[in-house]
């Protein structure tokens, strides 16, 4: 139960979801969307937030889409990581969502509420930021598509004002490519992680595309990481230069234990991929 009084909107279409929205701004509210609703009920009992109105995505058709066009696998914001598991259409993605919650709460969270939430370490992005991914969004300007750098930066999404995520997709060429995807954790099989690294076998380079969670504050594309490792192993990596920020050290891992971990993960994924190769 939320502890606050709110209005409960559920549109069908993305116009009508943007306008409630704007509505409830203008009169001094604090709207929110709700897609699983996880992240919403769970904030709210805290304290943390008090939403003056929710407006319920899941009847919209749009955020609902998946399925292949015009080349590209477009994937609906609105889906349940338990549905895109269990439909399949990208494994490298399934691979990545298999780890996130437990199987109750993955059939809850959305593709986009996973990504837009609060929580750091949004996992379900990693292979996305690995590919060419795009992404419709609904808002002032209307429906349009624009690359994801564009909306995905400093490891969260930058949406403008009451604009909405409506899907990602990405070419569908890339669903066929194998990948890997290792989540390591402290104790349990679904905690929080201490990093989660999804890596994907580029055709014109001997090191993998990297995508990491939970080393840092935000998820990222390791580069850096991608480019060191042309030239040295894992334990030489100065990590200090090719992560975009400090190492998490919290009540999941000091940060001393998290390189420890980052090491060698690397090292078993690289020894996975020209596996793979071989």
């Amino acid at each position: 139960m939320i502890p606050v009084d709110f209005a409960y909107w559920r549109p069908t279409s993305l116009r009508q979801a943007y306008r409630r929205y704007g509505d409830d701004r203008e009169a001094g509210g604090m709207p929110l969307y709700g897609g699983g609703g996880t992240e919403i009920v769970t904030r709210a009992r805290r304290g943390e937030i008090a939403p003056s109105a929710v407006i319920d995505l899941k009847a919209i058709p749009e955020l609902r889409e998946l399925g292949v066009s015009a080349g590209r696998l477009v994937m609906g914001a609105g889906l349940t990581l338990k549905e895109l598991m269990e439909r399949n259409p990208w494994p490298l993605l399934s691979l990545a969502l298999s780890r996130i919650a437990d199987h109750t709460v993955r059939g809850h969270i959305t593709l986009g509420g996973n990504l837009a939430g609060t929580i750091p370490y949004r996992e379900a992005v990693l292979p996305f930021l690995l590919v060419d991914t795009t992404a419709r969004l609904f808002g002032e300007g209307g429906d349009r598509w624009v690359p994801f750098g564009h909306v995905w930066t400093d490891g969260a999404l930058a949406l403008r004002p009451g604009e909405i995520l409506v899907a990602l997709a990405v070419p569908e060429a890339v669903i066929r490519v194998p990948g890997v995807s290792v989540k390591k954790t402290r104790l349990d099989w679904v905690d929080y992680p201490l990093m989660t690294i999804v890596a994907r076998p580029e055709p014109s380079r001997p090191v993998p595309a990297l995508a990491v969670a939970g080393l840092t504050a935000a998820p990222f594309r390791a580069t850096q990481i991608e480019d060191a490792l042309l030239h040295g192993h894992p334990a030489e990596i100065p990590l200090a230069e090719a992560v975009p920020g400090p190492i998490l050290d919290d009540i999941h891992g000091s940060a001393a234990y998290r390189e420890f971990v980052l090491r060698n993960t690397l090292e078993d994924i690289l020894d996975s991929v020209k596996g793979a190769r071989a």
